[in-house]
């Protein structure tokens, strides 16, 4: 697909642990089946104009994992309107699309060249049936052995999920 797709996302349950097939720009307001959505670095909840859910996310001032003991009550940042940007055949394209701010402080891009940065803080992100999971992202770029550079697009993160609804999101 063409970088900065507006219409490539992967979307992922948290309850589930692994990606959702099926979910499309034209059903994902319907579909409760789903937490967040990645494209590139690129990030939605299912919230606001992304979703129909109760999600939403929020940057935690902490670095340590272990240190987010519980999910904040309030301050979670809901989907709007979104430019995502990204380069086909070495030009700059544009398109609006939907997606979460608080999420697209977690790997920045600047560039040319394009160039990636893991925001250390760990983020909460409510889920579409407003569960909290603990989420650190890791990583954007993946080795690949034929390739001579690691492949960016490619989040790692690491996350805790709290399945009976409460804000406690002590490590076990």
């Amino acid at each position: 697909s063409v970088a900065g797709d507006s219409t490539d996302w992967v979307y992922f349950s948290f309850a589930t642990g692994a990606e959702v097939q099926g979910v499309t720009e034209a059903n994902r307001m319907s579909r409760s089946d789903w937490d967040i959505a990645f494209n590139r670095f690129n990030m939605r909840t299912n919230s606001g104009l992304s979703g129909s859910g109760k999600g939403g996310a929020v940057e935690t001032d902490k670095t340590s994992f272990a240190d987010v003991t519980e999910a904040p009550s309030d301050g979670y940042v809901t989907d709007v309107e979104i430019t995502i940007r990204g380069y086909s055949n070495g030009a700059m394209r544009e398109k609006k699309s939907t997606g979460n701010l608080a999420l697209l402080k977690a790997i920045r891009f600047s560039g040319p060249p394009p160039t990636y940065t893991v925001n250390d803080h760990v983020f909460v992100v409510r889920t579409a049936d407003g569960k909290y999971v603990k989420v650190a992202f890791e990583s954007f770029h993946k080795t690949i052995p034929e390739q001579k550079q690691p492949v960016s697009g490619y989040i790692t993160f690491r996350y805790a999920y709290q399945p009976d609804g409460s804000r406690n999101l002590k490590s076990k």
